[in-house]
């Protein structure tokens, strides 16, 4: 399924409130196309904005959200709620590579509540086996 053109034009908008709106359109109807999209959202100027975009990023999973998912988590003054979305990402890859960037934030985030985070999404994961690594 392709992005509609609505929701293109409403991801591109100057309007936060309707790029927002579009990326939760988005997670609730996962669309590939999408992808490199809301990649761009998660650089967006509005933490909200972020936010939604991680969150769809999370619901499709997809390998390419990763990277974004790590920029954010190093991002000094990033918003701890926006963070805590971009491991949600990782959460929903639980590929090898997602699982070693969870460990890396568990062990040495300067954010006690994203280390603690990192730590309950780990314990989760331990339960399911790794996949292979994404291309």
């Amino acid at each position: 399924m392709a992005v509609d053109e609505a929701t293109l034009a409403d991801l591109t908008s100057p309007d936060r409130h309707r790029r927002k709106r579009a990326a939760e359109r988005l997670a609730s109807k996962p669309c590939a196309d999408a992808v490199p999209l809301l990649i761009g959202l998660v650089a967006d100027g509005h933490e909200d904005v972020r936010s939604s975009a991680l969150v769809a990023l999370a619901r499709l999973p997809d390998p390419r959200g990763r990277d974004a998912a790590l920029d954010v988590l190093a991002r000094d003054g990033e918003d701890e709620f926006v963070q805590r979305k971009a491991l949600f990402v990782l959460e929903a890859l639980a590929d090898d590579l997602s699982r070693q960037s969870l460990r890396e934030t568990a062990a040495a985030s300067p954010n006690s509540m994203l280390r603690h985070e990192a730590e309950l999404i780990l314990t989760r994961l331990d339960d399911m086996p790794p996949s292979s690594p994404a291309s």
